[in-house]
C-alpha cells in the first residue's frame, strides 16, 4: 500500500445522516450473527445502532469513522471493559423491547446460546467492541490502520482485549501480527478474547 494512500485517511465521529447509516451498516457487518437474533428488520437495527452513538449508554458509543475522500470506509469503537458489561444489557434490552412479544422467549433462547460462546471477560481491558471495513476497501489495509489506532488509544491501559470469532482467520491473523494472543481457555469459545500487553 503506498504512503500516500493511508495518508490521505483521518479518523473522525460521525456526523452526518449519511456517515451514521455507513457507520450503523458496518458496526451490523461486524457482526451480523448477534444482529440476527433479534429478528428484527434491518432498518429498526440500524436506527437502534445509529441511535447509540454518543448516548454514553452503549458499546458503540464511542465510535471513529475511517474517512478518505469525504467518504466513511471504515469503523472503530472501543471502550473500557468495565462498562462493557452493563453497556450490553441496556443495549439488548433496548432491542429486546423492539421484538415482537409473540418471539420474544425465542428470541432470549438465542441471545442465551450466543452468550454462552462468548469468551468471558475478567479483568479491566481496554476493549475493541467493533471494527469493520467497506467490502471495496478491504485488502488496503485499513483494518490495520484503525488497529493501530485502538492501540494508541490503549496506551494507558496495561492490556488491551477483543473477541474474534474463531472462524474469521484473516481477523486472526491481523490480530496476531499486532501482537494479541488467545488465553490458554480461548480454545473452548466460538467468540475467543485475544489480549495484547502494553
Amino acid at each position: 500500500m503506498n504512503a500516500n494512500y493511508m495518508s490521505d485517511i483521518s479518523f473522525s465521529t460521525p456526523e452526518s445522516v449519511e456517515e451514521k447509516l455507513i457507520a450503523a451498516n458496518l458496526v451490523m457487518q461486524s457482526l451480523p450473527e448477534f444482529y440476527k437474533l433479534f429478528s428484527l428488520k434491518k432498518e429498526i437495527i440500524l436506527k437502534h445502532i445509529s441511535s447509540e452513538f454518543f448516548s454514553g449508554k452503549s458499546e458503540v458509543s464511542d465510535i471513529k469513522c475511517i474517512i478518505k475522500d469525504s467518504k466513511v470506509i471504515a469503523i472503530i469503537s472501543y471502550l473500557s471493559s468495565t462498562d462493557l458489561k452493563i453497556l450490553q444489557i441496556m443495549s439488548v434490552q433496548k432491542l429486546l423491547s423492539m421484538t415482537d412479544s409473540q418471539d420474544k422467549n425465542h428470541v432470549k433462547l438465542r441471545l442465551r446460546h450466543h452468550l454462552e460462546s462468548v469468551q468471558p471477560i475478567l479483568d479491566d481491558y481496554f476493549y475493541l467492541s467493533r471494527i469493520a471495513v467497506l467490502p471495496e476497501y478491504r485488502g488496503k489495509k485499513l483494518g490495520q490502520e484503525a488497529l493501530k489506532y485502538f492501540i494508541k488509544l490503549g496506551s494507558s491501559y496495561q492490556k488491551l482485549a477483543l473477541h474474534v470469532n474463531k472462524e474469521n482467520k484473516p481477523a486472526i491473523s491481523m490480530y496476531s501480527r499486532a501482537g494479541f494472543e488467545f488465553s490458554n481457555e480461548s480454545s473452548y469459545w466460538d467468540y475467543p478474547l485475544m489480549i495484547k500487553s502494553n
